[in-house]
């Protein structure tokens, strides 16, 4: 059996087109059998990477039980939140609403016909555990009430359609002025503070995300105001980072997040964006202190990118999972006896006492059917060469020198392993951020292949646009469903810029500043400033609003803002400066009064003055 989802480009929503339930794309056709039936819209929403979005098909969507439940009382529409980051943000707001905090993915919503949520969680086990209901009896629950309250139902969703709406909205607001050097100074150091209490106590805290925005602030405020506190608190991080499990020490990159305080056991997929970021973290570190270990790093993701996430005509792809055969991160794990086959006992001994391989395992799982079974080993460093040198008696330059030679078997072997899929969706936003960062790495680096490689990738997406010369946000859709979204303007007019300043011969800056134009005319709010996440031109949702903080990705309002400034100068265009000066004044007092979460937008004044 296969449904509407066959032929759709995203692997994660062709992942579902063999299930038993009846699911539709988020498009026209469905929203108007949800009208036309009167039923409610259960609204499932994840991604291709994610480990739990994989559990929830196999135990739940593959159910014959729960499918019948989903055909006979809902429209069941499947997302994929990296196509449609406008649903993924709208709704995620509404459920942690509903979760007061928790959300994730998969993302699981109920909606009225007219799409208003009234009911949210996000993975739920078939039957009742893990302390959360079982999607069958939730169903049977949600149905009944349908059937029993639909009155109530509607207008209990119209006002929690308003919360959501109200708290999307609330974070924009004008201030007096830009914040100045000393306002940001002391926003930085209580952020500096804040890290400190948070990563340099690895006793307390769990799952541990990389803080891009957060580290790039502290990094860019040391240039202005140098401060060996700061600069010691994002070397520190980065090192950890570095040398912790959650780097791919064989095949390089950087997984998603660490699941320990420790950066040790990571979620083990790896994302697109999560290269560009890191690599620029590294890269900018490695300006700062010169230390080769962040310059390793970053060739490390950027090498990996070109290699294994690069499609044939210059674009890259979104991410890789983090399950293969079944299980989370068998792809990437070790045991001790594995690793003495291949390099030999001896050599065995030393590569594993540099990366704590051990025969008991040092990835201690309670028993789990999702994570591989037995022993088993996550690569990451503890100690100095300089140590492991001593108790051996091997020089550290002898050292040195063997271990990229052992890494190298022992990638060679890890080849050979059933992979993860990837995920070969090319999208502008995450592009756009990957090239940014290969043209900073190929200036720093000094590497012609990842400048080259940048702008490949930049004519690439130049070459994807619509018909109507807009931007597509999916590389390979069609027209009425490509139309761009505003990340996906911010960052690409942000690697076309910082292409032009790398060679002014190509045409970037002229490119940036047609899109610039665009943006403004499909984004710009002539009521209150700012730019919008969709255009004036996408199909409307019961809310449009702006973006304001930083998440994974820096806040794309922040990034025009920045990128406008240059533009301004370089163009002679004032009325660039004038909408950059109005976004950075409607952001300010937030920025200065949460620096955690306006990282971008504090180091967007910092360029400001």
């Amino acid at each position: 059996m296969r449904n509407r989802l066959a032929a759709e480009i995203s692997p994660y929503l062709r992942q579902h087109a063999g299930n038993p339930v009846c699911w539709q794309p988020w498009d026209r056709e469905a929203l108007l059998r949800a009208e036309a039936e009167q039923k409610p819209i259960f609204l499932s929403i994840g991604y291709a990477a994610c480990h739990w979005c994989h559990v929830m098909e196999e135990e739940s969507f593959r159910n014959s039980g729960v499918a019948e439940l989903l055909n006979r009382h809902f429209i069941p529409v499947k997302v994929d939140r990296e196509e449609r980051p406008d649903l993924d943000e709208l709704y995620m707001r509404a459920t942690m609403l509903f979760t007061q905090g928790q959300g994730g993915w998969p993302m699981s919503v109920f909606l009225t016909p007219e799409q208003k949520p009234f009911f949210a969680g996000t993975y739920f086990p078939p039957e009742d555990r893990y302390g959360r209901p079982g999607f069958l009896r939730l169903l049977r629950h949600v149905a009944a009430l349908w059937a029993d309250r639909r009155n109530d139902i509607g207008v209990d969703a119209a006002r929690f359609a308003e919360l959501t709406c109200r708290s999307l909205t609330a974070g924009w607001g004008q201030s007096a002025e830009i914040p100045d050097i000393r306002e940001i100074g002391e926003a930085a150091a209580r952020l500096a503070a804040q890290m400190e209490a948070e990563y340099g106590n690895a006793a307390g805290g769990g799952s541990r995300f990389p803080p891009y925005q957060s580290l790039d602030l502290l990094m860019r405020y040391q240039q202005v105001a140098p401060g060996e506190r700061r600069q010691n608190l994002f070397a520190g991080i980065l090192e950890q980072m570095a040398e912790g499990g959650i780097t791919d020490h064989l095949g390089g990159g950087l997984f998603r997040y660490s699941t320990d305080p420790f950066w040790h056991i990571p979620h083990f997929e790896k994302m697109l964006c999560d290269q560009a970021l890191a690599s620029r973290c590294f890269l900018q570190a490695f300006q700062a202190a010169r230390r080769t270990l962040f310059s390793e790093a970053a060739e490390a993701m950027l090498a990996y990118v070109l290699r294994e996430m690069r499609h044939a005509e210059g674009g890259f792809f979104s991410s890789q999972d983090a399950d293969s055969e079944g299980l989370e991160g068998k792809y990437y794990v070790w045991t001790r006896e594995e690793v003495d086959e291949i390099l030999g006992e001896a050599d065995g001994a030393l590569f594993s006492e540099v990366y704590d391989i051990t025969a008991e395992g040092n990835w201690q799982a309670p028993p789990d059917r999702h994570i591989p079974p037995g022993p088993k080993n996550v690569l990451h460093r503890t100690c100095g060469l300089d140590e492991i040198a001593i108790r051996s008696g091997i020089p550290v330059r002898e050292l040195e020198h063997k271990l990229p030679a052992w890494r190298g078997r022992l990638l060679e072997s890890r080849s050979k392993r059933v992979p993860p899929a990837t995920d070969t969706k090319i999208l502008t936003d995450w592009n756009g951020l990957m090239i940014t960062s290969l043209v900073l790495g190929g200036r720093i680096l000094g590497s012609e292949r990842f400048a080259d490689a940048a702008a490949k990738a930049a004519r690439y997406l130049l070459s994807q646009r619509a018909a109507s010369g807009r931007l597509a946000h999916v590389c390979g859709k069609s027209e009425a469903e490509a139309v761009g979204f505003l990340p996906d303007y911010a960052f690409l007019i942000e690697a076309l810029v910082r292409l032009h300043q790398a060679d002014t011969g190509g045409g970037w800056l002229q490119e940036a500043e047609l899109l610039a134009d665009e943006v403004i005319r499909f984004f710009w709010d002539e009521t209150e400033g700012g730019f919008f996440l969709t255009s004036s031109s996408q199909e409307p949702l019961f809310c449009r609003w702006k973006s304001t903080e930083d998440h994974v990705l820096p806040c794309a309002n922040v990034v025009l803002a920045e990128t406008f400034h240059v533009i301004a100068d370089l163009r002679g265009r004032p009325d660039f400066r004038d909408k950059a000066r109005i976004v950075l004044r409607c952001l300010g007092g937030q920025a200065l009064a949460s620096p955690g979460a306006y990282g971008s937008a504090l180091s967007a004044c910092l360029s400001w003055r």
